[in-house]
């Protein structure tokens, strides 16, 4: 019901807030330096990622993909040159010290959630910060215990998960607000969709908006029709999540943030005959 799916998405979602500053901190970070390997680094066992593997597969990989407006890149670095011009001319000479470079509009990442390597990549990041390494006896246990449910996910048995995530903005002065964090299910509802490679498209049934800054926004999809089948199967090749033209108006405030769509390769994320999503 309805009911249940609130009550076990507001569980499932809480559970993420915790870890965003550390998270996003390091995605942006990351998100210049670039892949660190082509190997297959979610291929591996979870236990063995490292920090930068984690980030890898939650930034820049089959289940995840970053996006940044290339027209808002360019009105940045416009402003920038116009500033330390600026700079150059009253003082003498520009200070990259104390020059306060915009950042523009942030970068967004689009993550498969229902898929079981993002969730163990950031329970791996959980593992790997030195609050974890100092826990110990029940404390340990009972952590440990919370993060098997995390990646059970039992609302991922039901419905395709993807969440929306803003990279944290540091300009001084700005109010950092998170990413669809003041859109509604109305809203969302008829203009995001997932689109097949065979034109089937599957309606957003439940949308969990941002709770603000680097807060994440959840789009939730029926797994199953009402026969029992699965939206997306290993014969496709691709599936996208795509925001209308009626969404992405001048009115909107986060369509300067987003892509038309996010395409994902299905047979990338296909592991014995098993789309993992």
């Amino acid at each position: 019901s309805d009911l249940e799916y609130s009550t076990a998405a507001n569980k499932h979602l809480e559970a993420d807030m915790n870890l965003k500053t550390i998270l996003i901190a390091g995605l942006f970070s990351f998100l210049f330096v670039g892949n660190i390997s082509a190997q297959k680094v979610w291929e591996r066992e979870a236990n063995f990622w490292s920090a930068d593997d984690a980030l890898l597969i939650l930034k820049d990989s089959p289940f995840a993909k970053t996006y940044m407006s290339s027209e808002a890149a360019a009105a940045a670095e416009k402003a920038n040159v116009a500033r330390e011009q600026s700079q150059s001319v009253f003082s003498g000479g520009s200070n990259p010290k104390s020059s306060e470079r915009s950042a523009g509009i942030a970068p967004i990442v689009a993550r498969l959630h229902s898929s079981l390597q993002v969730r163990q990549a950031i329970v791996r990041l959980r593992q790997l910060t030195p609050e974890y390494q100092k826990l110990s006896g029940g404390e340990l246990q009972r952590f440990d215990e919370a993060q098997k449910t995390y990646i059970d996910c039992g609302i991922c048995k039901n419905f395709y998960v993807i969440s929306v995530t803003k990279f944290a903005d540091s300009t001084p002065g700005r109010v950092d607000e998170g990413i669809f964090e003041r859109t509604t299910l109305p809203e969302v509802k008829g203009n995001v969709w997932l689109l097949a490679d065979n034109g089937d498209k599957l309606e957003v049934f439940q949308f969990t908006p941002s709770k603000g800054g680097a807060g994440s926004a959840y789009f939730f999809f029926k797994r199953f029709n009402d026969n029992g089948e699965p939206f997306l199967k290993p014969s496709m090749k691709w599936f996208r999540i795509v925001f209308s033209n009626d969404f992405l108006t001048s009115s909107n405030p986060y369509t300067p943030y987003l892509p038309r769509n996010f395409e994902f390769n299905i047979g990338k994320i296909t592991f014995d005959n098993h789309i993992e999503f």
